[in-house]
């Protein structure tokens, strides 16, 4: 309707600067990833500087879906990690990438079983 928000302005107001604010941190920041991440959620993770996963998790970039060009760090981070080819691909076709997948393709540093998801990140935090 005439009142609902528009996707890009959300975007730009509120998920861009939160990429911005992510990169600027001194201390690194790790993505601890539980669920689904699509579209900016997906690149609010890639922002940070180490991506862990539960091994049910999925990364999709689902901008194409909706009409939209990826953003939110996307077209930055993902070619950066997984290849301008592969990145390509994945914003445009919008495939769904498990987590051993993007393993794999070095768009995340590893994915845990998810029993034993919660202890790893912390061992890994320490």
């Amino acid at each position: 309707g005439p009142n609902a928000p528009d996707v890009a302005e959300i975007v730009e107001k509120l998920y861009n600067p939160i990429v911005l604010l992510i990169r600027e941190l001194d201390k690194p920041v790790i993505a601890a990833v539980n669920g689904v991440a699509a579209g900016a959620g997906a690149n609010l993770a890639l922002a940070c500087d180490i991506v862990v996963a539960k091994e049910s998790v999925s990364f999709i970039q689902a901008f194409s879906k909706i009409g939209l060009v990826p953003d939110s760090g996307g077209t930055y981070f993902l070619p950066r990690l997984v290849g301008l080819q592969r990145a390509s691909a994945l914003m445009l076709l919008g495939d769904k990438v498990s987590a051993a997948e993007a393993v794999q393709m070095g768009m995340i540093y590893k994915a845990f079983a998810d029993e034993a998801f919660d202890q790893e990140v912390a061992a890994l935090a320490r």
